[in-house]
């Protein structure tokens, strides 16, 4: 599970569509005979998939629709959003775009996406290019801005997030310069500031966003039971947030609440990070054989894009430290942020080599974050001759 979480503060608005079911023209509108009778049953996510149908159609007929295409192409976006971020359907929302994919003056809609696409793919190099060109172009384009900062943070560039942030106003651009201070080793006050910058105002369409992050500064200060309050609150809001689901599942996971983490995370298994963690909670369980099969899979297709939560699954469940730990380099080589700085201490632990954990001990102690967990891992390796 990556910490981006594709804020969508205006472009990526939810894609909605009604779609009403065929029926032959010589008949009458369906009337039911009572508000009890069950007219169809949609499975979860039925409207979204209906809307991605609309989209698919409308490409069909017109293939240089760019409006479909985009709108084909977000729709694959937020599926494999809700899986944990699935290549494949990631893969299908760039076929969507192929037309206009290596086209460098594309709309800027297409651009968002297609930098959308990149950094989900770990392509952030690319996904640069098209945030530069777009905040370059449009100085006022917030969801560009915030997906830049984004992409920097992951990558370490904090110099470049705290200008992306700064660009912003208000709610977003406090919530997005809070990472970079809890970064700093300031997590409390910055999950103040972002509690502070919510009472002052009333944005119900980013509340969730807001005081997820809130809650995983105050879990990083330490301040579980402010971070539980806030994660609870958001699921509230948005029960289809899997990020603070994953996040909360860990800190219980931490506290040695594994029963109350397979509860949390129950039911979600269509999102392999949470899987991972259901069968952390309960070793020897369905959630293990499934993840299982998936990770075989994963590793058939030579997919690299979940390096950091197969390392984490070669350490926790196969059990295999060397191996987790090479996993654990190569991905610190992409992604730099603390959930990757663990994997790589905790892989460092286990597999008794002190060099190879020395680039993240250094992270630590060049940004100056601090958070329980790799403290204590920290000491384990600099107590190792």
């Amino acid at each position: 599970m990556t910490r981006t979480r594709w804020v969508l503060v205006g472009t990526f608005l939810a894609l909605v569509a009604v779609v009403l079911a065929p029926r032959h023209a010589t008949e009458g509108p369906f009337v039911p005979a009572s508000p009890d009778t069950v007219v169809e049953r949609v499975p979860a996510g039925g409207e979204a998939r209906r809307a991605r149908a609309v989209a698919r159609a409308a490409l069909a007929s017109k293939p240089d629709d760019v409006d479909a295409a985009v709108a084909l192409a977000r729709g694959y976006v937020e599926a494999a959003r809700a899986e944990g971020n699935d290549v494949r359907l990631i893969g299908r929302a760039q076929a969507a775009l192929a037309p206009w994919w290596g086209v460098l003056d594309a709309p800027p809609a297409v651009r968002l996406l297609r930098a959308t696409i990149k950094q989900s793919l770990h392509d952030f190099a690319g996904a640069r290019v098209d945030l530069d060109a777009l905040v370059a172009a449009n100085a006022e384009d917030a969801q560009a801005w915030l997906t830049r900062a984004t992409v920097a943070m992951v990558v370490g560039d904090y110099a470049e997030a705290q200008k992306s942030c700064d660009a912003l106003s208000g709610l977003v651009a406090v919530v997005c310069r809070a990472p970079l201070k809890g970064l700093k080793g300031e997590a409390s006050a910055a999950a103040k500031e972002v509690e502070a910058a919510l009472s002052a105002s009333d944005p119900e369409r980013m509340k969730a966003w807001a005081l997820s992050v809130a809650g995983e500064l105050h879990g990083w200060a330490g301040e579980n039971k402010e971070a539980e309050s806030a994660f609870a609150q958001v699921l509230q809001l948005d029960p289809a947030d899997d990020y603070t689901r994953g996040v909360w599942a860990d800190l219980m996971l931490d506290a040695g609440r594994a029963a109350e983490a397979a509860k949390l995370v129950a039911g979600r298994e269509g999102n392999d990070a949470l899987l991972l963690r259901g069968c952390e909670a309960q070793k020897e369980s369905a959630a293990c054989e499934t993840l299982t099969q998936r990770v075989a899979a994963t590793r058939q297709r030579g997919d690299v894009v979940h390096r950091r939560e197969e390392a984490r699954y070669t350490l926790r469940v196969e059990g295999d430290a060397a191996k987790s730990l090479a996993l654990a380099v190569e991905n610190f080589k992409v992604q730099r942020e603390p959930a990757d700085v663990r994997v790589l201490l905790e892989a460092a632990v286990a597999a008794k080599d002190k060099n190879a954990g020395a680039v993240a001990v250094e992270w630590m102690k060049r940004t100056g974050f601090q958070w329980a967990p790799l403290a204590a891992l920290v000491k384990q390796l600099e107590a190792m001759p």
